[in-house]
């Protein structure tokens, strides 16, 4: 065998397997697609002690198919939002019952990577409103009861600072601003008169915690 057909039946060979890991890695998106959408649904339905797996079993060396769909922020996200649901079920003798507790340890750790690590502003500042709320769960339970209540509203602010057009956060700081006014104050005369403000600035409201 001459080395020019030599050559050229190496070029085939790797051709051929770059075709065969192409394909496979279009299998592998195809699944991942799939994945994300039965892992929302699954997580948007399914009892709050349930974590959906939002995982496939790739077939494509190197997770090449993740890597070019760039989700692994994405799935980080979606899975410690999926941990706040387990850890905040707003079943008072849960949540602030030690099992619930240990819960919201495992939440808020994966809450805080999220808003140091995603590059996704509006991701990020979600994941600082998640914690504010489970602060705020800590800082009113008998087993939390340590944790200093500013400590929430630190984390709303923080939430608003990533990203501005957060209402939730807005909100949710307002009602903290309000629940820790004295009564004298404007903002605890507007909690004592029963009455909520828009947020933390004049923006829409929203439901808050």
């Amino acid at each position: 065998m001459t080395r020019r057909r030599a050559f050229l039946l190496a070029a085939a060979v790797v051709c051929l397997a770059l075709a065969v890991i192409a394909v496979l890695a279009a299998r592998d998106v195809g699944s991942w697609q799939a994945a994300l959408r039965s892992g929302d649904v699954e997580a948007a339905a399914a009892p709050p002690g349930n974590v959906p797996a939002w995982s496939v079993d790739e077939v494509a060396p190197f997770g090449l198919a993740r890597r070019l769909l760039g989700i692994d922020d994405d799935l980080a996200f979606r899975r410690a939002v999926a941990l706040f649901r387990r850890a905040h079920t707003r079943i008072p003798s849960f949540d602030t019952g030690l099992e619930g507790t240990a819960l919201r340890v495992a939440a808020e750790t994966a809450l805080a990577h999220e808003i140091r690590s995603d590059p996704t502003a509006a991701r990020a500042s979600a994941a600082a409103n998640l914690l504010g709320v489970l602060t705020v769960l800590d800082s009113t339970s008998q087993a939390g009861g340590s944790t200093p209540i500013e400590r929430g509203i630190f984390e709303f602010q923080d939430a608003i600072h990533l990203d501005p057009a957060d209402e939730q956060a807005k909100t949710n700081l307002e009602l903290l601003y309000q629940l820790t006014s004295l009564p004298n104050t404007p903002r605890g005369s507007t909690r004592r008169a029963g009455r909520s403000h828009s947020g933390a600035s004049a923006t829409s409201p929203g439901h808050g915690y």
